[in-house]
């Protein structure tokens, strides 16, 4: 999403883009982790990196 993305993607788009790899289920799980971790920032339906995750990657 970092470089794809330039950081910020709708929460479908995320969804969309593993699809076949990881069910719906497990991307909204793997999205609410990283939110917890500071990772990244939701707004409405908006994902958006923050600058620890950036640093991580």
């Amino acid at each position: 999403m970092n470089f794809v993305k330039k950081g910020k993607a709708k929460t479908e788009e995320v969804i969309s883009n593993y699809k076949g790899s990881l069910t719906e289920s497990e991307v909204l799980i793997t999205i609410e982790e990283l939110k917890k971790t500071k990772c990244l920032e939701l707004d409405e339906d908006i994902i958006m990196i923050t600058q620890l995750g950036k640093n991580i990657l």
